[in-house]
Order: C-alpha cells, then sequence, then structure tokens
C-alpha cells in the first residue's frame, strides 16, 4: 500500500474512532451530519439514509459498508427479518464494540458484525443481495478495488444502494493531498459521471447517481467547488446478460482451483465466521447461537484460501453436541463432510465428552454411517437440552441422534 493510502486510512480510522469514543458528546465536523440514534449508544454519521430508498426486503442478505455504531444494520435486520442476514463491516475496533452493544440492546440476532475494509470484504463471492452504505465509499483511497469487491459479493441480479458525498468539479490535488479533508467527506468526493464510469467499470450495470442537495460551505483551496449528497446506486448482472457478467480483473471470484488435494481441516478463526454464515444460509441451516459457540468451530480450507465446509461443537460438560455440519456443493462426495465428522468427534472426546448429540431433520441416514443412533428425544437428559438446538428444534421434525464416546480404560489381550 503506498503511503499517501497508508495515511488517508490512518486518518479516517483515527476520526471514527475519535468519534465513537465521544459518543456524541459533540458532533463532527464534516460535511456529513451527526446525530445520536434513538435508544442506542454511538454516533450515526452520514450524508443520507439508503435503507429509505433501497427498498429492502424480507429474507434477503445484506452487507452494510461501514456500519459505524450499527444504527443502519439495526434498522436494515428489522426489515429483512429472522430469514435475512445483516452484515455489518467495520475497520475500527472502537465503533464495533458499540455496534456489539447496539445488537445486544436491540435483541437482532440475524445480525453479524465483522471487522475489515471495502477493499478487501471478509465474505464469500455472491454472499449478499444488497449493499448499502452512508457516506463511506467517498473515503476509499483505493475506489476500484472497493466497487470490485462490491461486485464480487453481490449475487447476480444483487444491487448497491448506498448514499455518499459527490463533487461538482474535479477535487483539486492539494485537496486530495489532505488527509483530514479526507475524513471530513470532501477529499475522496467524485464527480457524477466519474462515479458512474467507475461503477460500469467495476462490472456493475445501470449505474445512476441522484443528487438530493448540494452544500453551501466553501471549501479552502477549492473556490467555486461544491460538495453534495447522493443517492447511488447500481446492480450486478446476471450471467450472459446484456453488459456482461465478466468477473472484474482481480475479482477473487476468478481464481480456480484444479487438481487440488484434500481439503485442510483447522480451528476456526473470527475471520472465518462471515463464510461460515453464508455457507450455512446457502445450505438451509440454522445460524442461531452459531457466533457465541464459534470458538469450537471446525472449518476445511481450500487451497486459495477460503473455507470450503464447517462443522460446530458446543461442549456441556460430558456431553457434546454437534452441529451446522456444511460442506459447498463443489466438494460433496469427496469425504470432506466425512473428515469434518471425524475430527469433530475427536475434538469432543478431546474435551471429555462422553456423549455427543445432534439434531438432524434430513441427514439421520448418513450420520448413522458415522457410528450416531436415533435416540427418543425424551430420553434426553442433562445441560444440553439447554442448548438453543434443543430449545428451537421442532420436536416433531427434527430426528435427536446420539454416539457414544465411552473408552474403555483397560486393555484386553
Amino acid at each position: 500500500m503506498s503511503d499517501e493510502k497508508s495515511q488517508v486510512y490512518d486518518e479516517v480510522r483515527r476520526r471514527y474512532s475519535r468519534a465513537a469514543t465521544q459518543c456524541c458528546a459533540a458532533p463532527a465536523e464534516s460535511c456529513c451530519s451527526t446525530s445520536e440514534a434513538p435508544d442506542l449508544v454511538g454516533p450515526s454519521l452520514g450524508c443520507g439514509d439508503p435503507i429509505s430508498r433501497a427498498g429492502l426486503q424480507a429474507g434477503q442478505d445484506i452487507l452494510d459498508l461501514g456500519c459505524g455504531a450499527g444504527g443502519d444494520v439495526i434498522r436494515a435486520a428489522l426489515i429483512v427479518g429472522p430469514e435475512g442476514l445483516v452484515y455489518g463491516l467495520d475497520m475500527t475496533d472502537e465503533m464495533l464494540k458499540l455496534a456489539q452493544v447496539n445488537k445486544q440492546k436491540a435483541g437482532a440476532r440475524n445480525v453479524v458484525f465483522v471487522k475489515g475494509t471495502m477493499e478487501s470484504i471478509p465474505l464469500p463471492d455472491e454472499s449478499v443481495d444488497v449493499v448499502i452504505s452512508n457516506c463511506v465509499i467517498n473515503l476509499s483511497p483505493d475506489k476500484d478495488s472497493a466497487l470490485r469487491e462490491i461486485h464480487r459479493v453481490l449475487r447476480p441480479g444483487g444491487r448497491l444502494a448506498v448514499h455518499d458525498t459527490v463533487s461538482s468539479a474535479p477535487v483539486p490535488g492539494q485537496v486530495q493531498a489532505d488527509s483530514s479533508l479526507w475524513s471530513a467527506c470532501i477529499s475522496g468526493s467524485m464527480e457524477v459521471t466519474e462515479y458512474e464510469e467507475r461503477l460500469r467499470n467495476a462490472g456493475l450495470e445501470a449505474a445512476s447517481v441522484d443528487v438530493e442537495q448540494w452544500y453551501g460551505a466553501e471549501i479552502s483551496g477549492a473556490p467555486g467547488l461544491k460538495i453534495g449528497a447522493a443517492f447511488v446506486s447500481a446492480r450486478k448482472p446476471f450471467p450472459g446478460a446484456a453488459g456482461g457478467a465478466r468477473p472484474a480483473e482481480g475479482a477473487r471470484g476468478d481464481l480456480q482451483v484444479t487438481g487440488a488435494g484434500p481439503a485442510r481441516i483447522r480451528a476456526a478463526g473470527a475471520g472465518d465466521l462471515p463464510q461460515v454464515l453464508g455457507l450455512l444460509t446457502s445450505a438451509g441451516l440454522p445460524r442461531d447461537g452459531v457466533e457465541e459457540q464459534f470458538n469450537h468451530f471446525l472449518v476445511t480450507e481450500g487451497p486459495d484460501g477460503a473455507v470450503s465446509g464447517a462443522v460446530g461443537l458446543e461442549v456441556y460438560g460430558s456431553q457434546g453436541l454437534l452441529r451446522s455440519l456444511c460442506v459447498k456443493p463443489e466438494e460433496r462426495g469427496k469425504g470432506t463432510g466425512a473428515r469434518l465428522v471425524e475430527a469433530v468427534t475427536a475434538e469432543a472426546m478431546a474435551a471429555g465428552c462422553s456423549e455427543l448429540y445432534l439434531l438432524t431433520t434430513t441427514a439421520d441416514k448418513y450420520f448413522e454411517r458415522h457410528g450416531f443412533a436415533r435416540m427418543e428425544r425424551a430420553s434426553v437428559d442433562g445441560p444440553v437440552l439447554q442448548s438453543i438446538e434443543f430449545v428451537s428444534a421442532c420436536p416433531k421434525t427434527a430426528v435427536v441422534m446420539l454416539k457414544s464416546l465411552t473408552r474403555c480404560c483397560c486393555s484386553t489381550d
């Protein structure tokens, strides 16, 4: 990364870390409005209201870039409902801490906050339906990378729907060189025509930049330059559609691995959570409680570094609960799932479990091949009954299965 880009990142990070720490003790000084979201802690920084124009629908998966304290994430989560999932991405630890507080205050179970930058979004390819943000894309010192990443994570037909700042003319070089003006949403603003062109170059179609207002403040070093607020929208084409669905150059979706050996099994890290949640969503498996139990998850990793499978373990004393076994469609039939079952069984034994339970609605025959046996739900006793899986699974459709892990301490000749 160049020194100039690093300076921009550092200045933006300092500014928004400071805003989070102050928790709206005073309004931030910028062209963007600052207000405290009702019932939530922390600042709400932005130049518009993307949710009001994004047309979010129940069941959609949403990504909010530069989510800050999470106000728009919480609002989006209420719209998409329990069948949808909203990711909030931010690069500042202080904002993410406030966002987690707000998630708990709102009781939002379909929300996941992740740390990262918009130039390298830690989500799988084609994992969200809509990308929103509020006065954030202008802050990127590498907008082409950010827009290519947006293209990558959107599903075909998915939409970009953001509010952002725009400029009435090209921003002079001396203004762009002032990192403090970057964090004030000025230096990184683009003209309308430039914004639309960059969206198209990233592989998006139906690009539109609708200017809603121009601010009146005069900018030092740029006489006559105006900064305004605009609603920006675009769509990712379907494969084969006119205009092309060619992956943008450099996008991670371009990478194809052939002739690869078995995926490596390792302990899941915090950065794997979005990919695992994406796998679970694609497989139609429940996501409740995954984040809280993620320190006991295992994942398989392909040569490209992407997560290709996952399985979870919850430990309740001598009882273990296997959950969330899923693999990518292209990994099925290669033994990846079986290896994950073997690995998580070994983890349960190492954790001192003598019983390993699971609940399934469709895979009882599969697990029978791995030593699990069906049992009556009424026969289950102990703390495992307090797990979210047992509490939420329908007793009429969910099959309870058990594998005994008891090992004899005596040897036989």
